[in-house]
């Protein structure tokens, strides 16, 4: 079949509509790739680092409980309070009797007592009254301590300066002196019999005392 001139140009441009909008629609239709994560990857994911404040673990402070202070131990008498005048009746212008003397409770542990009465002013090492091996839960002596050598609740007397068993009183032979009462709490009973020195005392106990205490009087 042989086409005539004037029915080429129409077909040529029904040809080129034709070729157009084939491409047009391959190019609508084309898919978009949307991304899938990579199944298959040994990557791990880094997760953001936490706060100090929510992962810290603060290392607490130890408290340091504070170590009760001692409750004092404390010497006192009924007849005089410290540094004041002896009454007259528990010197030798007296009865020369030993003053009531009471005490505070001891440390734990305490097994004895022993009591001193010294006149440093009256001569070095000068002792008017050794007494010892006084039963623990005692807290205080009467007036008028005998003099024997072993006490009712065995209690043993040492011998003074002056050389004899039991209490002497403040007796100086002018002027003003002080007179020192002391007291030691002891972890032990002394293995001593009465008559001994204070010396001897002091040996034995050194080791074993406690606390002590002391009240001092004054001979006017």
């Amino acid at each position: 079949m042989i086409l005539k001139p004037r029915m080429v140009l129409p077909l040529f441009v029904l040809i080129s509509a034709l070729s157009f909008s084939a491409c047009s629609t391959s190019t609508a239709q084309t898919p978009t790739l949307t991304a899938t994560p990579d199944l298959f990857s040994t990557s791990t994911a880094v997760p953001p680092t936490a706060t100090a404040t929510a992962t810290a673990t603060s290392t607490p402070t130890p408290t340091v409980t504070a170590i009760p202070t001692q409750v004092p131990f404390v010497l006192t008498s009924s007849a005089f309070v410290n540094l004041e005048k002896v009454p007259i009746v528990h010197t030798c212008n007296g009865d020369d009797i030993s003053p009531p003397l009471e005490w505070t409770d001891p440390p734990a542990g305490t097994k004895s007592f022993v009591i001193f009465l010294d006149a440093p002013d009256l001569r070095m090492g000068w002792t008017q009254w050794v007494l010892f091996n006084i039963p623990p839960e005692t807290r205080g002596l009467p007036k008028d301590i005998p003099t024997a050598r072993e006490l009712a609740d065995e209690s043993r007397h040492g011998i003074n300066s002056y050389g004899k068993i039991g209490y002497d009183g403040p007796c100086p032979p002018s002027g003003s002196h002080r007179y020192f009462f002391k007291i030691y709490a002891l972890d032990t009973m002394l293995d001593l019999e009465s008559g001994v020195t204070k010396s001897d005392v002091i040996v034995a106990m050194n080791g074993h005392i406690l606390r002590q205490a002391e009240l001092v009087g004054i001979y006017r």
